[in-house]
């Protein structure tokens, strides 16, 4: 955990650098004056320190509480802008019920907050509460509609399976996505070795988001964290039984063990709701840690790679046991009915056998 003083030591921003004293802890106003700047300039606060600086702020809030210290209502207020921006739904959820006197906009951050950790029965009595309480609160309902649509939008497009994760929950990819998709896809492995675009004024996440809902044998998932929200992505493609996928881990949230879990959570929604009976996956070989994890995952290494220009990148698979002729061909036509350039690069020796 970062000390207090991490304004001063971590962060990269001179401005930020002004507001602070290197020899005083950090106290309500000076994490006021910090958390206006960020509020009115999100491009201060690199992306690399977002975690560290969510955590920093959720101690220093706790800790000021256990001291018996009246937490002021400007900072609370901060707290609640700085945290929405950041999509840390749990410290605005925090900040939001110690805020006192709650007006509307804040029953409907506090409702939408619930909703996006996954608590829709919160969300809904609190709603459902107050439009007792304001009968005439035209927003309030407005906020309560908009929840009830986006949570109606799919019967099994929410999924969750307790006897494989406790913490973690798929949810389909949606326009509410986009601010935790793009605090986690800033490191640019993701792109590369999930072979996915560098969004910027040409193509941006909307387009992205666009493409992959138009695509009818494709399903795409927020990974959603029951504390941090989301933390990454996997989908899967699935054609007569033979299902396909990739996923990709927030630099947050790494090796903690949620890329296995949200894994054995898609494969078995693709085994329940779409009849796969076995996987592939594409891995590139310097990629180690990623090997290890489709081990772990029970994959197994197919004794052949993608053709040439893109031979690094190997095959993995996860089914019943085959020849390496009958992987080859299945994972072929796969490649072949998803309508990508892919090709297996069959060794002469399985051609000839086949033959």
């Amino acid at each position: 955990m970062p000390s207090a003083n991490i304004i001063e030591t971590q962060t990269r921003s001179e401005k930020l650098k002004t507001t602070t004293e290197t020899d005083i802890p950090l106290d309500q106003q000076k994490w006021s004056r910090a958390l206006e700047l960020f509020c009115n300039d999100t491009s201060l606060l690199n992306p690399e320190e977002r975690l560290e600086w969510l955590q920093t702020l959720g101690s220093y809030l706790e800790q000021t509480i256990e001291t018996g210290t009246v937490l002021n209502k400007k900072l609370l207020e901060l707290v609640i802008r700085f945290s929405g921006l950041l999509c840390d739904w749990q410290l605005q959820i925090f900040a939001l019920q110690k805020l006192p006197g709650l007006q509307s906009v804040h029953i409907e951050l506090l409702a939408y907050a619930f909703w996006k950790i996954g608590h829709w029965q919160n969300a809904s009595e609190l709603l459902e509460r107050h439009m007792l309480l304001s009968a005439d609160d035209q927003n309030l309902y407005k906020c309560y509609c908009m929840l009830n649509e986006l949570s109606d939008e799919g019967s099994y497009l929410n999924y969750q399976r307790v006897d494989i994760s406790k913490l973690l929950r798929l949810e389909l990819m949606s326009c509410h996505h986009g601010n935790e998709f793009l605090w986690q896809y800033f490191d640019p492995q993701i792109a590369q070795l999930c072979c996915l675009p560098e969004f910027d004024e040409s193509y941006t996440w909307s387009d992205w988001l666009q493409y992959q809902q138009s695509l009818t044998d494709q399903n795409t998932f927020a990974v959603i964290h029951q504390h941090w929200g989301f933390v990454g992505v996997v989908s899967l493609v699935a054609h007569q039984n033979v299902g396909y996928f990739y996923y990709w881990l927030g630099k947050d949230f790494r090796g903690q063990g949620f890329g296995g879990e949200a894994v054995s959570l898609l494969l078995e929604f693709g085994c329940e709701y779409l009849g796969i009976n076995c996987c592939y996956a594409k891995v590139f070989e310097h990629n180690s840690s990623s090997q290890k994890a489709m081990e772990k995952l029970g994959f197994q290494r197919l004794p052949f790679n993608v053709a040439p220009p893109n031979e690094t990148e190997q095959l993995y698979y996860l089914g019943s046991a085959k020849s390496p002729i009958e992987n080859a061909l299945e994972c072929q036509q796969l490649f072949d009915d998803m309508c990508s350039a892919t090709k297996v690069d069959i060794p002469l020796s399985m051609k000839l056998y086949y033959d």
